[in-house]
């Protein structure tokens, strides 16, 4: 040290200016410096890893419970919407015969010569006694048709040539025409075989010598024959403001099939279960409305799950069934005029409004009146029809020289012109029942109340409605619509579930579209069932949104299947929100089935002029949403806490105790999905880092140290240190480290 200290001044002063450089650093070599790494450096890299792995496995592991507890959520909200099977049905008569439909294009009824008890839907696929099937197309998309089938087998009238196709004939002419006044002309007639059997097909019309009912002639077409000594017939009724046959039904008289009889005949049928009114209108129509739309259903898509399960709770099922005696400025013109109807509906408030369809809810005694003309003339019945134009003061003149449909809107929009102060009721009622749960009414008994002019007694999911508001003419549609077939009524309460309301200006062409309602062939008898009703989903696209028909209001034209019973339901798209109510059904044979759903416009503006706001769900479809999320995310206990919350809210929820279910036994089967600790997680995790990061500090200052010791052995600045040596300090420069260079040593004891 002294003889370094007596060099130059010079080189004296580059000594001290290098060491004063602030590259220069200190270092003090250990022993295990020696060696390049340290085997407690590995072994914490490796327990780092470790920890960091067996976290990763633990998210791991949570997004295996998440996808598990994911998938049994979307399989039960699966399997909550109901669907719809095969549209092919067969209706077989233990007298001998069958015929099949579509139930996708028609509704049918069938009756029990034995019982004299009506079958509906489902009903209809067990053979039984039927003699008389009636069959119903839907509001066709240019008139309005009203279209029918009826097929008739007349037990009790034995041929005495069971081979005089025109004595056959002439008794089912007259059964179909017992009613009539207008004259009946046959327009044409052939042989045609059927099912093995040779038929007389003829065409009638009926004919007025009434001059305003020129060119509004009534047709009809008949086919007879005998099946086992008896009248077999089929009667088509194509409707009026129309000069051609409907070709609607060709395909279920080609399904006619005769077969061996296992039913014996008997020499009279008992009544049906309802009768006919006065006015000849058939009483099987107050469970059949012709008018309704008709078809089933199509699959559903993976976003209708989410829409069926937050939004069913909201669609209702509606009853709607009433007698009156109907009075035109205090002259009865209806004794007994019995009918209704079943369909679907919707909240659009918490506090009990509902949305609908008008021919689903209506019971306007000028609307029935007008009806009950239309349905009677169709009949060859004129009388009714006569008296409301003498009322009216009608000529020919007032009615255009144009074609049929034109004369025939012209006609009625003038009958829907009569004052309705004129027109009153007496002795009668109107059972609007809205079934909101799962309880349905028995259908036995609310005919027998309707008919005796009673209340239907409500029950705990059962209310009595009342008509806020309609826009809705039953006759409509020959040349143009005047009305948009949309109703509110209410139901007394609080906190029910409300749907959301959209616009379809936002609604694009193949959008897709969902529709929830009460189908009657998805329920166990097709209009009503004994037991419990459920809500069933369709789905499609939207093939066009075009105007009504002489209007400027909208329609939304969809693949998505409209059945009978859906009338009225909401139809949403994607996002949740209502686009429009289900409405039509067109059908045209070798064409495809259109469906039609009114703009959800429509029902904005009748809830604007009766004063009702939309779009202000309450506590129970707040709390819903929250829970169905929840549920769809697999956190069931959470979605636990507020399916119980919406049980206190809303007890009569249909759905409610199904999800609480699904929700116990899904955490029972360890797939519940718990909050994520992402607090405690970003903690460990930072430590993790912090930890690496000082281990990984550690192992390069170990290797740098060692890089010191080793080029200071090479250069014989210092000895190999030996185990129990004392530490050495050295000074370097990390840049002649990195270069394998030094400027300067020095040894400390």
């Amino acid at each position: 040290m002294e003889e370094e200290l007596k060099q130059p001044a010079i080189t004296r002063r580059l000594f001290k200016k290098t060491l004063s450089s602030k590259r220069q650093k200190k270092v003090v070599i250990h022993h295990h410096h020696t060696k390049p790494y340290r085997k407690r450096h590995i072994a914490s890299l490796v327990l780092l890893s470790v920890v960091a792995f067996s976290l990763g496995a633990a998210v791991v592991r949570y997004n295996k419970t998440i996808q598990q507890g994911v998938s049994s959520a979307l399989a039960f909200m699966q399997g909550e919407s109901a669907t719809q099977d095969n549209p092919n049905k067969s209706i077989e008569s233990t007298y001998g015969f069958s015929v099949s439909y579509d139930t996708h294009l028609l509704y049918a009824t069938g009756v029990d010569a034995v019982t004299g008890k009506l079958y509906l839907g489902s009903e209809l696929r067990t053979a039984r006694s039927y003699d008389t099937i009636r069959m119903a197309t839907s509001l066709g998309e240019t008139s309005n048709n009203n279209s029918s089938f009826t097929l008739k087998y007349y037990t009790n009238t034995p041929q005495k040539d069971p081979n005089d196709l025109n004595a056959a004939e002439s008794v089912a002419l007259q059964d179909i025409t017992q009613n009539a006044v207008s004259k009946v002309k046959k327009t044409d007639t052939k042989m045609t075989k059927i099912g093995g059997k040779d038929f007389i097909q003829s065409d009638w019309e009926y004919s007025s010598d009434n001059t305003l009912l020129a060119g509004l002639k009534s047709l009809f077409t008949t086919y007879t024959t005998t099946h086992e000594g008896r009248v077999f017939a089929v009667q088509v009724v194509h409707g009026i403001g129309t000069q051609q046959r409907a070709v609607t039904y060709d395909n279920v008289i080609a399904s006619i099939y005769f077969g061996k009889a296992t039913a014996p005949l008997s020499s009279a049928s008992k009544p049906i279960i309802l009768a006919k009114s006065n006015q000849s209108f058939d009483a099987l129509d107050i469970l059949l409305l012709s008018s309704q739309v008709s078809a089933e259903s199509s699959n559903n898509i993976p976003t209708s799950q989410t829409i069926s399960s937050l939004y069913s709770p909201a669609v209702v099922k509606i009853f709607s069934l009433y007698c009156y005696d109907i009075y035109f400025d205090d002259i009865q013109v209806l004794k007994d005029a019995c009918n209704g109807t079943t369909g679907s509906g919707f909240f659009i408030t918490s506090d009990g409004y509902i949305a609908s369809n008008g021919h689903v809810t209506s019971a306007d005694p000028k609307d029935i009146m007008i009806e009950f003309a239309y349905s009677n003339y169709k009949k060859g019945d004129t009388r009714l029809l006569d008296f409301l134009a003498t009322k009216q003061k009608i000529t020919s003149k007032d009615l255009p020289d144009t074609t049929s449909q034109e004369r025939a809107d012209a006609l009625f929009n003038l009958f829907y012109a009569i004052d309705a102060g004129r027109i009153t009721t007496k002795n009668g009622v109107h059972n609007l029942l809205v079934s909101y749960g799962r309880e349905v009414p028995d259908v036995n008994e609310l005919v027998a109340l309707t008919k005796s002019r009673k209340v239907y007694p409500e029950q705990a999911t059962l209310r009595q409605a009342k008509t806020i508001k309609q826009d809705f003419r039953s006759i409509d549609g020959f040349s143009k619509f005047h009305a948009s077939d949309v109703s509110i009524i209410k139901i007394d309460g609080y906190n029910y579930p409300a749907v959301k309301v959209g616009t379809i200006n936002t609604l694009l062409q193949g959008a897709n579209l969902n529709i929830l309602g009460y189908p009657g062939n998805a329920s166990q008898n097709g209009i009503v069932e004994a037991g419990l009703s459920t809500v069933t989903l369709t789905s499609g696209k939207v093939s066009a949104i075009k105007n009504a028909l002489g209007s400027d209001k909208k329609l939304i034209e969809t693949d998505t299947l409209i059945g009978h019973g859906n009338s009225g339901g909401p139809a949403f798209n994607d996002s949740g929100e209502v686009m429009g109510i289900s409405t039509y059904t067109a059908t045209k044979v070798g064409d495809s089935t259109f469906n039609y759903v009114r703009d959800i416009g429509d029902l904005q503006a009748l809830a604007a002029s009766a004063s009702i706001t939309l779009n202000q769900p309450g506590k129970t479809q707040l709390l819903w949403d929250k829970a169905i999320g929840q549920f769809s995310g697999a956190r069931y206990s959470k979605a636990l806490v507020n399916f119980a919350a919406v049980k206190a809210a809303y007890p009569a929820h249909p759905s409610v105790d199904d999800f609480i279910a699904a929700s116990k036994q899904n955490i029972k089967d360890g797939k519940d999905v718990k909050d994520m600790p992402i607090g405690l997680m970003i903690t460990v995790l930072g430590l993790l880092l912090i930890a690496a990061g000082a281990v990984l500090h550690m192992i390069l200052m170990h290797k740098r140290t060692h890089n010191v010791y080793k080029l200071q052995v090479q250069n014989g600045d210092m000895q190999v240190l030996q185990k129990g040596d004392t530490p050495v300090q050295v000074d370097y420069d990390p840049q002649h480290i990195n270069a394998q260079k030094y400027v300067h040593t020095m040894t400390k004891n």
